[in-house]
């Protein structure tokens, strides 16, 4: 796939140059993606702190960095696409009784409205004293 980009770039005048910026456009798309993950990972570790301090980002940074390195010394993506199918599995069973959970309790809110507009409001009753105030 990537060599095929490139071959498609190569059809274009300038070629050289158009290689050079795709790849330095992907290296900002990457740079900006794990800036962007770092802050929220601070954010989030920090309980909302909308202002991270920088060790908690530099923490981050590494631990995003070395899972990096991993990944590509181990020869990619396979190894952790099987764990997160694993991990997917009881997810999405947990995920299905959510969603019925919700459709009982829907069920359950549309019954009760139900009733209550069968159920006639009774009008106050009149007693017969001389001080009653209904006509």
């Amino acid at each position: 796939m990537t060599s095929a980009f490139f071959k498609f770039l190569d059809y274009f005048p300038a070629s050289t140059f158009l290689c050079v910026l795709a790849m330095v456009l992907v290296m900002v798309f990457f740079i900006t993606s794990a800036n962007s993950a770092v802050f929220v990972l601070g954010m989030v570790s920090e309980n909302g702190n909308p202002n991270p301090t920088h060790t908690t980002k530099t923490i981050w940074g590494v631990v995003i960095a070395a899972i990096a390195i991993v990944l590509i010394i181990t020869g990619g993506l396979s190894g952790l696409q099987s764990a997160l199918v694993a991990t997917a599995i009881p997810l999405s069973i947990l995920m299905l009784l959510m969603c019925y959970s919700t459709y009982k309790g829907l069920n359950e809110e549309v019954r009760t409205e139900k009733a209550e507009k069968e159920v006639p409001q009774k009008k106050p009753s009149c007693d017969q004293s001389p001080y009653s105030t209904c006509i």
